[in-house]
């Protein structure tokens, strides 16, 4: 049974990243667009990790994969393998209760799905929904195959996992590349930016973060405690 998500969440640390993260974005959008781009798809990424921690067959909600397989498109697949790489470790950063060897594993098999990111491009005619859908596939079918290597049991738990996990993958893929293609200039192979609507919105998110560490702050000075941006020991 999953930990409640206020149990199971670094929530001040989520908070100081994504300030960290958004700022630079903001910063950099007009001076290094790849760069503030990459920053505010790494926030969005960590924010979308959260429905995962309630329940394993949520974790396809998690944009880091649609972004994983754009950076691999428009920049590179090294770059997006790399991107890919962190975003799995993000889940031991701003989680707890994380299998640090389970997380080891996926991340190799992040890397290797991405490094077929341009292969997969390639013979699915150019069709990025198409290479989303294979990444899917790809890394699913590596992972079971890495785990077959542990034992039977993994195998099927991973089996099972996965026979819920595809399918949602398509549908949220599916749905990310209809909304970030208003967002977005994607233009595969000249590089990525966002566009000023997409700093607007993540903008609205974190100030509703900020003024909810004021109220932390401010309910701290009376001896209370706020249940979502409390103090860790984590931080």
């Amino acid at each position: 049974m999953a930990l409640p998500i206020l149990e199971v969440i670094r929530w001040k640390r989520l908070y100081y990243f994504s300030l960290f993260a958004f700022i630079i974005s903001v910063v950099l959008f007009k001076f290094s667009p790849v760069i503030s781009a990459i920053f505010m798809f790494s926030m969005l990424s960590w924010w979308t990790l959260l429905p995962g921690r309630i329940s394993p067959y949520l974790m396809e909600i998690n944009m880091g994969d649609f972004f994983t397989v754009m950076i691999a498109l428009h920049i590179g697949p090294i770059e997006g393998a790399v991107f890919g790489f962190l975003n799995i470790w993000a889940g031991p950063i701003f989680g707890k209760a994380e299998r640090m060897q389970l997380t080891s594993r996926i991340s190799i098999v992040a890397i290797i799905a991405t490094l077929l990111v341009p292969t997969i491009y390639n013979l699915t005619g150019q069709s990025v929904l198409y290479t989303l859908y294979g990444y899917s596939i790809s890394f699913y079918t590596i992972h079971l195959a890495s785990s077959l290597m542990i034992s039977r049991r993994a195998f099927l738990n991973v089996m099972k996992f996965s026979l819920i996990a595809v399918p949602m993958a398509f549908i949220t893929n599916k749905a990310y590349l209809s909304v970030f293609g208003e967002f977005s200039g994607w233009i595969v192979g000249s590089g990525i930016g966002i566009g000023s609507e997409m700093i607007l919105a993540t903008g609205a998110i974190m100030l509703f973060f900020s003024l909810m560490n004021f109220r932390e702050f401010l309910i701290q000075k009376t001896g209370s405690r706020s249940p979502l941006l409390k103090s860790e020991k984590h931080i």
